[in-house]
């Protein structure tokens, strides 16, 4: 990945920012997501020890191939992390801060800005701004955690629907090696992908807004509104999310095609 000028301006001014707000290991495991994920896509595209899919020969598809592996690595790495380090927090959302979620959150801090620097340098602003304001979201609610060493559990909650995530990336994968839709391989992810996106990815965001009105008198007012209403903001998303998803596998009908671009029901 070649990064032109603006790119490296908004790169030195992060890790700049980012060494002055958080602790050692949180700036340390930031840093090394980004690394590590950068690194990642490098090798990805210069060796390809993945295979391509067929006819994934432009720029563009073979970009959005790589960054669905990488979002597919990313959130393998969260769902497993995420699981190990919420019985910790369980008992106190707001006090209780362990090592094991602030290197988790760091991780997932690191990738988003990974993310936003690969997208920059690969997509036009007019493609990408959605991705870029989620991914605003991705860096600013963990960093403020890692900062105020605070409300970290809230944080590994919402990072427990990447297991979600999984099916969603693989389900794209599979599209794009031509996997169609009545193959068992692909059943079997429909139903995997449904199950968690009915009884862990939506529950997940309507109890995080029932901690938030409960932690509400021992948290920063201001603070918990953002929480609120951007749980909120991911709610609906995930609504709209899961009615396209219904839409694109379970509906047979042509106009709900919009939907699907490249397998990302998402239009990513």
């Amino acid at each position: 990945m070649i990064l032109n000028y603006r790119t490296s301006k908004f790169y030195s001014f992060t890790l700049t920012s980012l060494s002055n707000m958080f602790t050692l290991i949180g700036f340390c495991t930031i840093v090394a997501g980004l690394v590590v994920f950068t690194c990642f896509n490098i090798t990805l595209r210069h060796f390809q020890w993945i295979p391509l899919p067929s006819g994934y020969d432009t720029v563009n598809k073979q970009h959005n191939w790589r960054n669905t592996i990488g979002s597919l690595v990313h959130a393998t790495i969260m769902w497993i992390m995420s699981y190990m380090s919420l019985p910790a927090l369980w008992e106190d959302f707001v006090g209780n801060y362990t090592q094991l979620g602030e290197i988790t959150l760091g991780i997932t801090i690191g990738y988003a800005i990974y993310d936003i620097l690969d997208l920059f340098t690969n997509k036009p602003l007019r493609v990408i701004w959605p991705l870029l304001i989620h991914h605003f979201i991705a860096v600013f609610f963990p960093s403020l955690f890692l900062w105020r060493q605070e409300y970290l559990a809230y944080g590994i909650i919402c990072c427990t629907v990447e297991v979600n995530s999984i099916a969603l990336h693989i389900r794209q994968l599979l599209l794009m090696y031509n996997v169609t839709k009545q193959s068992i391989i692909f059943k079997a992810n429909n139903v995997f992908n449904v199950i968690t996106f009915v009884f862990l990815r939506i529950p997940t965001f309507v109890l995080m807004l029932i901690f938030l009105v409960g932690d509400r008198p021992r948290m920063v007012s201001h603070w918990n509104t953002a929480m609120l209403l951007g749980t909120a903001g991911l709610l609906i998303v995930n609504l709209v999310l899961f009615k396209r998803l219904v839409f694109s596998d379970f509906v047979k009908k042509t106009s709900y095609k919009k939907y699907e671009v490249n397998g990302n029901i998402m239009d990513k």
